[in-house]
């Protein structure tokens, strides 16, 4: 049964993508942390290139060390959706999107973009990055 608009489907396999290999996703990733690093002040060259490769709670926590512990899931989950916003903005999907789909820097212009804190954020049971914890 699917509800208004959706549609089921049987797979025998799902594929995610969680490292850019299939879609680009580099540039929504420095835009989320372009946008981090404008927040705190910070230049965002220097903060985009010291979090490549790592992931986003040990960045958080290096980065935002006033970030408690019981806080830490929210904002990594919020920094994660930030993501899929910049993603979303950029609008990189299907066959020749690269060339097609330049606009302005979401971080850079007046678009609205998700906070970072833990204000109206839920719990999800999707294990990610957030699986870990920062102790202080």
């Amino acid at each position: 049964m699917s509800s208004a608009g959706m549609k089921t489907f049987l797979a025998d396999a799902v594929l995610f993508d969680m490292d850019g290999t299939l879609t680009d996703s580099i540039a929504a990733v420095e835009a989320a942390w372009g946008k981090v690093a404008k927040d705190m002040g910070q230049d965002p060259a220097l903060v985009i290139a010291a979090t490549h490769g790592k992931r986003a709670i040990d960045n958080l926590a290096q980065f935002k060390p006033h970030i408690r512990a019981h806080e830490m899931d929210d904002e990594v989950q919020a920094f994660e959706e930030s993501i899929l916003f910049f993603a979303d903005a950029y609008n990189k999907h299907g066959p020749g999107s690269r060339q097609n789909s330049r606009i302005a820097t979401p971080i850079d212009s007046s678009v609205a973009t998700p906070a970072l804190s833990c204000d109206g954020s839920k719990a999800s049971s999707i294990m990610s990055s957030r699986s870990s914890t920062v102790t202080r």
